[in-house]
Formats: C-alpha cells, sequence, structure tokens
C-alpha cells in the first residue's frame, strides 16, 4: 500500500511574491523528481508538495522553502520595493 504525502506552504514576501512565484516556478518546470509541486500566486505565493516517500516530500519542501527564501533575499539586497525602476 502507498500513502501520500502532501505539505502546503505559504509565503508572503509582500511587493516581491511575483518575484518568489517566478523563481519557484520556474524550478519547477525542469525538475523531474519523484514528487510533485504546484505553485499558485494570489495574495501570497501558495505552494503545495505531495509524495509517496515522506524523505521525498521533506527534501522537496526544503528546496522550495531555500529557494524562495534566496530569491527574496536576492531582491532586497538590491532595494527592490516595487515602486518600479529607481526605486529602492
Amino acid at each position: 500500500m502507498t500513502s501520500r504525502f502532501s505539505a502546503d506552504i505559504a509565503v508572503d514576501a509582500g511587493p516581491r511574491n511575483k518575484a518568489v512565484y517566478d523563481a519557484v516556478t520556474a524550478d519547477g518546470r525542469y525538475y523531474d523528481g519523484p514528487d510533485d509541486v504546484d505553485v499558485q500566486l494570489d495574495d501570497m505565493v501558495r505552494i503545495r508538495v505531495s509524495s509517496d516517500r515522506v524523505a521525498h516530500l521533506r527534501a522537496a519542501v526544503n528546496s522550495a522553502l531555500r529557494l524562495a527564501r534566496t530569491a527574496d533575499d536576492s531582491i532586497r539586497s538590491v532595494g527592490y520595493n516595487g515602486a518600479g525602476a529607481g526605486a529602492g
């Protein structure tokens, strides 16, 4: 018998939500692993990871969280505030 495990992640990066969404989505387009990753953007970035094995789920969740954090940190480091070119 196979169980399906899942995790739901919500990331609220304020004006950087779209950039975080783009980073996580781009990674998912090229990922060919044993788990499923679904990314949605509304008032925040919502990531749903599911897998047949807990170890794979844990790895995918860690990867998505690291990627979202890195994208947000990178944008913060250049002073982006969502106000357009020249702002910061």
